[in-house]
């Protein structure tokens, strides 16, 4: 690695023709720690055939060059995925997000070539940046690892790069790393739906919770709140704005889990700034962030997510909608839902909570979101459905029977689709 910095503007050629060979499967970082450059790079190069790669939820469209004769597989439409796939054809994987570092480590997903984007520290050391994935474990098992070092990517707490994993090149770099606008202004219909899931959480709960409009409505009612915790496959802006107003102190998980643990950081400039080698924040891989044995400890363990659709069985849809054409179109992931969902049940006072609006859409093309079986994708399955709510009302499904289950969630849907539902 020399010293000279590149950006974006000049992606640097690189030896691909050594490190690639046909057939060969390249993983990258993913989130806010995707390797932009090299992706540049790579677009750009003598490349062998037959490659696929492996984005997971790309962030920007710094693939959208990549030639079509490599195949490109995506963790669903998350992300700048549904731009690209607009333009290209992509492979989706539903695989749950805390399996795949178990698969690398099991040989059931292989990884040829690694692409990461690694931030690092005074001293000298290199760390994943914004965000632990599994590219970290392919690594492990990578025949070539190729890693840009962004100077604008945060060092966090808890995460380091391992010192028997081998990096073939080292490009120093420089280049603004992913981050969201200001969230929308919530509606109605989410401040209504904050209102409700604001009342089921008591004091001393510890919150894993998406980005967005919604979730930041959510976390705006809770500033009245004390001692909650953080321990969250994501860290935003408005999850991190309850550190700043001593909301969130951990206080209450157990002693070895007393810090906001995450699995990456998304968000403003300034939240970047905020969580660099910032030791109340730690940087977790999955075996932290998403497991069960993890999740279980940590008492009132609320899990807040969003979905598409539900139907009334309770079976939740949070991956794909169909089109008017028919079409399906992936527009979400499984992710760490189905995961989150375990955790929070197995957890004492836990609850798993699915927030959505009633409807979708507009005019004649108007839906409701609570529907009475899914024809779509199933993300979470009936047996984890704990608690939703729209801006109609909170249903509680857990221990409940098929009749007493239906009957709750066509209370909280439309009042114009009520009937609908009633008689389907």
């Amino acid at each position: 690695m020399n010293g000279t910095e590149t950006d974006l503007q000049a992606p640097p050629t690189l030896p691909w023709q050594d490190w690639l060979q046909p057939g060969d499967r390249i993983v990258c970082s993913h989130m806010s720690a995707e390797p932009q450059l090299l992706l540049s790079s790579l677009a750009g190069g003598e490349l062998p055939p037959s490659l696929t790669l492996d984005l997971g939820v790309p962030f920007s469209l710094a693939a959208s060059a990549i030639p079509d004769t490599v195949s490109i597989s995506t963790l669903g439409g998350m992300g700048s995925a549904g731009a690209l796939a607009k333009a290209r054809t992509l492979e989706f994987d539903r695989t749950e997000y805390p399996l795949l570092t178990e698969q690398f480590d099991t040989g059931g997903k292989r990884a040829d070539v690694v692409l990461v984007s690694l931030a690092q520290a005074a001293d000298g050391s290199l760390h994943p940046g914004a965000s632990h994935g599994p590219a970290l474990a392919a690594a492990r098992y990578a025949r070539h690892v190729i890693a840009e070092i962004n100077s604008a990517a945060p060092v966090l707490a808890g995460s380091a790069w391992p010192a028997d994993i081998a990096i073939t090149c080292k490009i120093p770099c420089h280049y603004p790393i992913a981050s969201t606008r200001s969230d929308h202004e919530p509606g109605q219909v989410e401040n209504q739906i904050a209102e409700h899931i604001a009342g089921l959480i008591p004091n001393g709960a510890c919150l894993q919770v998406g980005i967005g409009t919604l979730p930041s409505a959510i976390l705006t009612r809770l500033r009245s709140h004390r001692h909650l915790g953080i321990h969250s496959g994501l860290l935003s802006d408005s999850l991190y704005s309850l550190i700043e107003q001593n909301v969130v102190d951990n206080s209450v998980k157990p002693t070895d889990l007393q810090q906001s643990i995450v699995g990456s950081v998304y968000g403003s400039t300034k939240l970047y700034a905020a969580v660099q080698q910032n030791t109340d924040i730690v940087l977790g891989s999955t075996a932290i962030t998403h497991a069960q044995s993890v999740l279980q400890r940590i008492d009132n363990f609320l899990a807040l997510n969003s979905a598409l659709e539900i139907d009334l069985q309770g079976r939740v849809n949070a991956e794909t909608v169909i089109d008017r054409h028919g079409n399906k179109r992936h527009v979400g992931g499984v992710g760490g839902l189905p995961a989150y969902a375990r955790g929070a049940l197995a957890s004492a006072g836990g609850q798993s909570i699915i927030a959505l609006p009633s409807r979708s859409g507009a005019g004649d093309r108007v839906h409701s979101r609570i529907v009475n079986a899914l024809q779509s994708d199933i993300t979470l399955d009936h047996t984890l459905a704990d608690v939703v709510v729209t801006e109609y009302g909170v249903a509680k499904l857990r221990g409940t029977d098929a009749v007493r289950r239906r009957e709750q969630l066509i209370a909280i849907a439309h009042p114009e689709e009520r009937d609908n539902l009633s008689s389907g």
